[in-house]
């Protein structure tokens, strides 16, 4: 019996993997058949003591990279005060960013709102991120796949290292690095001086 259901769920696991394009893959995913339509009065809102504005910062990136993508112009490019936005951004704490920092994060994307929760700030960036993965379009316009993800971590230390003081490279390229990093969750960079 723990063997069928094994063998059920990874090949579930499977399927999935075919269908969204999610790098690093989580560690749980479930759809719940439903999708949230992507229009020009998206806002986001947080709550959570932002102190160091890493979660502000990271909304506006979001939006821009998400209009860039899409094609939508969004009215609020900055995140809003009130708790009824359809993007809601819930965590505890501010991380110390340390590499063992708690960078576990969920998403629930239902059909009239997206939640993203963590316990820390990162973790709200990692589901950021996840959730700019989860767009897709068809013929009626763009959305975010009807998911519930729970992800974290698989290692402490992931990171990227650049040998600057034998390959010179331009402040352009470290940026879109560092930028790229983001997008796939790494967490540590290297910068060989």
């Amino acid at each position: 019996l723990l063997a069928s259901i094994f063998h059920q769920y990874l090949f579930s696991q499977e399927n999935f993997k075919k269908r969204y394009n999610l790098m690093p893959w989580p560690q749980n995913i479930s759809e719940n058949n439903s999708s949230f339509k992507i229009n020009e009065s998206l806002t986001i809102s947080i709550s959570g003591e932002d102190s160091e504005n890493r979660v502000k910062n990271a909304s506006v990136q979001f939006l821009r990279r998400l209009s860039n993508r899409t094609g939508v112009f969004i009215n609020n490019g900055f995140p809003v005060k009130d708790n009824i936005a359809p993007i809601q951004l819930h965590f505890e704490s501010v991380s110390n960013l340390k590499v063992n920092s708690n960078e576990t994060y969920a998403i629930e994307v239902k059909e009239n709102n997206i939640l993203i929760k963590a316990t820390t700030d990162v973790g709200v960036l990692r589901g950021l991120e996840t959730l700019l993965q989860l767009v897709n379009f068809n013929k009626e316009g763009y959305y975010f796949e009807g998911v519930v993800i729970k992800d974290a971590p698989r290692f402490l230390w992931r990171g990227l290292m650049i040998d600057v003081s034998r390959h010179f490279q331009p402040i352009s390229v470290l940026k879109r690095n560092l930028d790229a990093m983001a997008s796939v969750k790494l967490n540590v960079f290297h910068w060989h001086l």
